[in-house]
């Protein structure tokens, strides 16, 4: 790996460079001059470059007294393990400032990452654009620089392009002069002091739409020709959202421009380039009719995600990948922030809990996790690092801490923190410091987030109560320990600590106690000691409970206490219960009967969490169709789809499949209960409801543009499931269909892969990366049959795994199908032979861990709780 300070002979000052993209030959030259301070004697200049061609370079002295000085290297030499570049000088380099001119080319690749090519289709032609994407260590595919975030400078950027086609950078364009051949030179203005990998340049046909934001800044949504309606909404959400974080931080927006920036080939959800956002075409473009709330919210989400970075990452950076967390977890805490300032109706803050708390409560309730803050040597490291725990985790427990601060407080230290590092790089303490002074009484938030940010994992909080004569008060025992989701790993016993927040609610207020120690006992003033508690408050601390059979009982016996906490506060029970009954720390039965007090809730995020908890529940006793079923597996089934039908049949008879006027009251329709529909229909589905498959293939077969966009995935799906080679052609003809919208295709393309014909799913994993498929796209179709078809799939794996290491870079593929082999991979010889085979063949990651601990997982629950399970529900 690189080292981490490549800069011998110091770093850049300023970048101005002049780059020259062919789009037919995917090649592109550039030349550069870069100013840069040495600051001791130096015989070589050091700095990155990976896949290009360095030609020619010189050093000319430039201390502005006019004598100027030029030495050219004697040798340009590459290190390819440190993807760096050496020039060596003859004579030893005084200190001093200097500029340093070189030109080099290299290749338009088609890997997704540095200076890429994109294709996309313009009036029936093919046709090829030019884009980057930098982070975290790519800039060094593009042109020669010191490519860390710590190594901040100016740019200044010039592309020369065909005529017809746009470009943009990061700041507006200063100049554009028309060349002979066609061709046109853009030339960009400075940008201000930033990272190498925000730097952007993209090449491309456009259309657009722009507006003065609420703050004055010209915004633009960049969209492929003939679809810029489809970036409207984006427009008015970076319009508004812009202005909300200026006011949030305290800091004027430091560009003169926002660009929102649709690519067809992009590898991530979007990229926050300072001034020039990048994002993937789902992400992005919107259609007013055709697409569901939750694709909305997905696009509202991900361009609010990427303005916070414009002041948390852009502005501020982080100093070394390490802190990664901090940009991605306080974004995405942000960015919630924003969606609900512009769309309270839509109640995001409980869309939070459900999906990224609870995704950071699954992932980092195994043992193969890693904690939020990970030392990172080498370039490839980093992308390990770019998960769920950075992002979902970090911002869980961000949120819990501007809680416990007090949400005002906290901002006032984010904006000291913001205000004190600005063009400048950070490490996480600094964040601390800045809120340990904003916080009341100079609380050290450092102690108390330590554990937090430093440890893997996270505590269940184990809470029994004590009996006493007093009248007026209660007792607690607490104790604190690992929760891991399949019981404590043998001899691995955990001792970390936690500063645990417990936030106590009766129904009417709420109590607050800092937990230190492993075990601990509370005092709680009470009217009656008959009255419920719930010890997590609104889900804002990242903990669970275990709460003892009587405390939790006084919950789900009382219709009262399950109104009271209808909401986010009833997901949490929910959640704590399924997740006790999952790890063996309480009997399913008492989470099967929480459920089932939870008939009649309409909440969005208590019946999305239910029916998460439920059919994954069903999948794992439900087999692919070559396997045969026990009885017990058999008794199982019918009994969580008898719970399905029992909690959902009535939502679907009061709500069905749309709005209608005729028999539903146009005062209670809320803009979530499309989504709600949406979640009862296909839970239906999952328990193989008659009723609700033959609606989806009588929508199907009247036309699929009609469909209503929530349910356009479900009725493709149970097409292709149920509907044979008719089915599966049909479905395969809306991805073909060259005017079908990009999420259609994307819709299609998931749902191509649930088909449980044999010949089918081999004919499915051969398509799909046979070249037809974008590569950013392949791993959802592979995720797809590896469900359905887990045996099938991991042969195919097997003899063709270097054809794909060749085709697809990095891990994503593989992982797509190594990690949906369970529930149906679910022994521990499966476990083990999956185990020996990525190590064997060398893509061992964290994910691949994360794939065989969940099979061993699947294999110790079915052995604990298929009896008494099948026992319940025959009883």
């Amino acid at each position: 790996g690189s080292g981490r300070n490549p800069g011998r002979g110091g770093g850049a000052l300023l970048y101005r460079m002049h780059l020259v993209p062919d789009l037919a030959a995917f090649t592109f030259s550039g030349e550069q001059s870069v100013w840069i301070q040495v600051s001791e004697p130096v015989a070589e200049i050091m700095c990155h470059a990976k896949e290009i061609a360095i030609h020619e370079a010189s050093l000319t002295d430039d201390d502005g007294e006019g004598k100027r000085q030029q030495a050219r290297p004697e040798s340009i030499a590459f290190d390819e393990g440190a993807e760096a570049v050496y020039f060596k000088f003859k004579r030893a380099i005084a200190p001093g400032r200097y500029r340093l001119d070189m030109k080099w080319t290299g290749s338009l690749n088609d890997k997704l990452k540095g200076f890429y090519r994109s294709q996309y289709t313009l009036r029936g032609a093919k046709r090829f654009m030019a884009v980057t994407q930098f982070e975290p260590t790519y800039a060094r595919f593009a042109f020669p620089c010191w490519d860390e975030p710590a190594f901040k400078a100016k740019f200044q950027v010039s592309l020369t392009v065909p005529g017809d086609r746009v470009a943009l950078s990061n700041m507006p364009v200063s100049a554009r002069r028309e060349l002979p051949g066609r061709a046109v030179r853009y030339d960009f203005d400075a940008s201000p002091t930033m990272s190498t990998y925000l730097v952007a340049f993209i090449v491309g046909d456009f259309d657009f739409v722009s507006a003065l934001s609420e703050n004055g800044v010209r915004t633009t949504v960049y969209t492929p020709p003939g679809k810029s309606l489809m970036g409207r909404h984006a427009l008015h959400v970076a319009s508004k959202a812009l202005a909300y974080y200026e006011d949030s931080f305290g800091i004027k927006y430091p560009l003169p421009k926002s660009d929102l920036i649709a690519i067809p080939d992009f590898d991530a959800g979007a990229m926050e380039n300072w001034g020039a956002v990048t994002y993937r075409e789902t992400r992005l473009l919107v259609d007013g009719k055709m697409s569901s709330l939750a694709s909305k919210i997905r696009c509202t989400r991900t361009v609010c995600h990427e303005l916070a970075h414009m002041w948390f990452g852009n502005l501020t950076t982080m100093q070394w990948w390490t802190h990664l967390w901090l940009n991605e977890g306080f974004a995405r805490f942000m960015e919630f922030g924003a969606v609900d300032r512009l769309f309270p109706g839509w109640r995001v803050w409980d869309n939070f809990v459900q999906q990224v708390h609870g995704l950071a409560l699954s992932l980092d309730a195994l043992v193969n996790t890693h904690p939020i803050e990970v030392p990172v040597n080498a370039p490839e490291e980093v992308e390990e690092i770019f998960d769920a725990i950075s992002y979902a985790k970090g911002a869980s427990v961000i949120r819990m801490l501007s809680s416990y601060m007090s949400h005002d407080r906290f901002m006032s230290g984010v904006k000291q923190y913001l205000t004190k590092h600005q063009y400048a790089n950070a490490v996480t303490a600094d964040l601390w410091k800045a809120l340990s002074k904003a916080s009341e009484g100079n609380e050290d938030v450092e102690e108390l987030m330590r554990s937090w940010t430093s440890k893997p994992g996270y505590p269940v909080v184990a809470i029994d109560e004590i009996a006493t004569e007093d009248n007026k008060s209660r007792t607690f025992t607490i104790k604190q320990s690992r929760f891991y989701s399949s019981q404590e790993p043998e001899g691995k016993g955990d001792d970390t600590v936690w500063q645990i927040p417990l936030n106590i609610f009766d129904g009417s207020k709420v109590s607050k106690v800092l937990i230190t120690k492993k075990e601990q006992e509370i005092k709680l003033e009470c009217k009656s000691k008959k009255d419920w508690l719930w010890f997590n408050h609104s889900m804002v601390g990242f903990y669970r409970c275990r709460l003892s059979p009587p405390l939790l009982d006084a919950i789900a016996s009382n219709p009262e206490a399950i109104r009271k906490l209808e909401g986010v506060d009833l997901l949490g029970v929910i959640s704590d219960a399924f997740a006790m009954a999952n790890s063996g720390m309480a009997p399913y039965s008492s989470a099967l009967e929480v459920a089932k007090a939870c008939k009649g809730c309409e909440t969005l995020c208590v019946v999305e969490e239910l029916s998460d908890w439920l059919c994954s529940l069903l999948k794992r006793y439900k087999k692919p169709n070559d396997v045969k079923c026990s009885d017990e597996e058999r008794a199982i089934q019918k009994g969580v789809e008898g719970i399905i039908v029992s909690l959902f049949r009535p939502l679907e008879e009061k709500y069905g499949w749309e709005y209608d006027p005729k028999t539903q009251d146009a005062g209670s329709e809320k803009e979530t209960n499309q989504t709600l529909r949406q979640v009862v229909i296909s839970t239906l589905a999952a328990a193989r409801d008659k009723k609700v498959l033959q609606e989806a293939k009588d929508r199907f077969k009247k036309g699929w543009e009609g469909i209503p966009p929530e349910y356009k995935a479900l009725c493709f799906r149970t097409m292709v499931r149920y509907e044979g080679k008719e089915g599966y052609d049909a479905v395969m003809s809306i991805f073909n269909d060259p005017n079908a919208e990009a999420l259609d295709c994307r819709r299609a393309l998931t749902a191509i892969g649930c088909s449980p014909d044999k010949v089918l799913q081999l004919k499915t994993l051969k398509w799909a990366t046979g070249g037809t498929v974008r590569a950013q796209d392949v791993r959802f179709v592979l995720a797809s049959v590896a469900r359905a078809g887990s045996q099938i799939t991991w042969e195919w794996l097997q003899e063709n795994l270097e054809h794909l290491k060749k085709t697809y870079r990095g891990g994503k593929v593989y992982e797509a199908v190594i990690g949906n082999l369970t529930p149906s991979f679910n022994t521990e010889e499966q476990a083990q032979m999956v185990s020996e085979y990525v190590v064997k063949h060398k893509i061992q990651t964290r994910k691949m861990s994360q794939a065989v601990e969940r099979m061993r997982m699947a294999a110790l629950r079915r052995a604990r709780e298929i009896k008494p399970l099948s026992a319940y529900f025959r009883g």
